[in-house]
């Protein structure tokens, strides 16, 4: 299921230019607020996977701001007056009740020193999965992988699309068997972005600090192919790594 919020100001407000760490600690804030032991048990424990890991039920886009609304001033963004649109994406409902009462009842998002008024909160049901599927970005996708030396070495596509494909592919299953306590019964799945969109837009590369750690996505429109099942887990959980951070959240296109 997603969420689709809107918030309006009647003010200029000016907030962090990294801002996705505000929305993150507002969806879990939220799901607080609604129900405690379970954003306690989201935040602290997850649903574990294969070897330990330990996955995030959710994902969010970043604000959704017009371009004639915003500029950017030093590390600040500033956004006029205006309408401005956000969305929530989970799998599981019992993680978008607690959160949607939460924010129905504060009705404002915090971002840094600023509050944004919610305006109107609409839910929608999952999109129909295909097995060949156009999507657009929200937010910027990340594959990461590690280094002999224990770094993360985050992955373009432009540079090897197969390995980056392979390793949303194997984050995507390890996601399925967490939170279905099964795996899928089917595990084919192939992204492949634009390459016109990578070769007129720096490779479709975004940056972004997340609590002053960088992170490096793909901010493109792409293709999926492959099982149905992992595809809808990517609609509503995200693809990629750091779904929970505000990354890997996208649309499909009609």
């Amino acid at each position: 299921m997603r969420l689709f919020i809107t918030l309006e100001t009647e003010k200029v407000v000016n907030i962090p230019v990294n801002y996705q760490e505000y929305l993150t600690a507002a969806v879990y804030g939220y799901v607080g607020s609604g129900d405690e032991d379970y954003a306690k048990f989201v935040h602290d424990e997850g649903y574990v996977g294969d070897g330990g890991r330990r996955f995030k039920p959710f994902t969010h886009s970043w604000l959704r701001i017009p371009s004639r609304n915003r500029r950017i001033v030093g590390d600040r963004l500033q956004i006029l007056p205006g309408q401005i649109g956000w969305m929530v994406s989970s799998p599981l409902d019992d993680f978008l009740r607690p959160f949607a009462s939460g924010l129905l009842k504060a009705g404002r998002l915090r971002v840094g020193s600023e509050t944004l008024p919610v305006a109107a909160v609409e839910a929608a049901s999952s999109v129909e999965a295909t097995e060949k599927m156009v999507c657009t970005c929200l937010s910027p996708i990340v594959a990461t992988k590690r280094r002999p030396d224990g770094s993360t070495q985050f992955l373009r596509p432009s540079e090897d699309p197969k390995a980056f494909s392979e390793i949303i592919r194997s984050n995507m299953i390890a996601k399925y068997k967490a939170f279905n306590l099964s795996p899928s019964d089917d595990d084919r799945l192939v992204i492949e972005f634009d390459a016109n969109y990578l070769a007129a837009n720096r490779d479709g590369t975004k940056k972004a600090s997340y609590k002053g750690i960088d992170v490096i996505g793909i901010l493109a429109p792409f293709k999926a192919t492959g099982s149905k099942e992992l595809i809808s887990l990517g609609l509503s959980a995200g693809f990629g790594s750091k779904t929970a951070c505000g990354f890997g959240c996208v649309e499909a296109r009609d």
